[in-house]
């Protein structure tokens, strides 16, 4: 009798369990007096023992996948850039709105939404980046792009990338006391004449003008912002008082501030946001840059002259 009274309670079980839910990506889904299903809804995942309390739904062994590649629940938002998209008992779905971002897992409790890599891509709201500005690096929140076609986005290293101009043939450079550069400005950021510099009017007009009467009795010094060297560059190879000649490749060198003190952040670097988990520690721009901030993740210090 009581072994009847067995077959039938492990009977009754069985298909109560079949009939009850199955755990999401990284969740509980057995332990002491568990009352859902004994599984997982990804077939990816499956129900490891933790202890007598708890079992989770984690990744089977061996088993890579792009996290892109997961469905996300039916009628669930995806997540916003650089924020998270899955996690122990995330609620939304397992996806990214940006379809050049994917879902990255991070820990069995955080999954991000992060650009996918070696993606270079046009901001959505079509802003590139100025001349001579941060265009890309970790966490970089706009487009990987130059407004000015001249310019191309050249990586310094994972934290920074820049415009700079696109390398330049003599024959693109154009004639004394004529255009040299400006918004859209088709040909060579340069002058034939080594006795000319490119100087810049406004952002629709720079022109080549004589360099100083001075530069030709003794070596110059460039202004902040200026060119101060660079493959086949004439011009000035040192910089005024409290700048920097910085090496930004082969075509090109430029002169840069030099913080004035510890409790300053150089120009061109992160000021603001949360990207990076920033944290200004006190420390503010120069007096001569200023925090623009893009966006809520992320804020840079840059010359008040731009």
């Amino acid at each position: 009798m009581k072994t009847v009274f067995l077959a039938l309670a492990l009977s009754s079980a069985l298909v109560s369990a079949t009939s009850k839910p199955c755990a999401e990506s990284y969740s509980q889904c057995n332990g002491q007096n568990w009352p859902y299903g004994v599984c997982c809804k990804d077939p990816n995942f499956q129900c490891n023992y933790k202890n007598q309390y708890l079992s989770l739904c984690e990744r089977k062994p061996k088993q890579e996948m792009e996290a892109e590649n997961m469905p996300c629940a039916e009628n669930k938002p995806c997540a916003e850039n650089y924020s998270q998209c899955n996690g122990q008992n995330w609620p939304f779905g397992v996806c990214c709105k940006d379809p050049n971002f994917q879902c990255n897992y991070k820990n069995q409790y955080l999954s991000l939404c992060e650009r996918k890599p070696k993606q270079e891509m046009v901001a959505q709201d079509g802003t590139c980046a100025e001349n001579y500005s941060q265009c890309n690096g970790q966490n970089w929140p706009f487009g990987v792009c130059c407004k000015d076609p001249n310019f191309s986005c050249n990586k310094k290293n994972d934290y920074l990338s820049l415009c700079e101009p696109k390398p330049a043939s003599a024959k693109n450079c154009a004639e004394n006391y004529s255009q040299c550069n400006g918004q859209n400005w088709p040909f060579g950021v340069c002058c034939k004449d080594p006795n000319f510099s490119c100087n810049k009017k406004n952002d629709y007009l720079s022109l080549c003008e004589p360099k100083k009467a001075a530069m030709a009795e003794e070596a110059s010094e460039a202004d902040v912002w200026g060119q101060c060297g660079g493959k086949d560059f004439k011009g000035d190879t040192s910089c005024t008082a409290g700048n920097s000649c910085i090496v930004v490749n082969d075509w090109y060198s430029q002169c840069q501030p030099v913080p004035a003190n510890p409790n300053e952040f150089p120009t061109w670097t992160q000021c603001g946001g949360t990207s990076n988990n920033f944290n200004a520690n006190g420390k503010t721009c120069r007096s001569v840059d200023k925090c623009i901030e893009y966006s809520s993740y992320y804020s840079q210090c840059v010359p008040k002259s731009e």
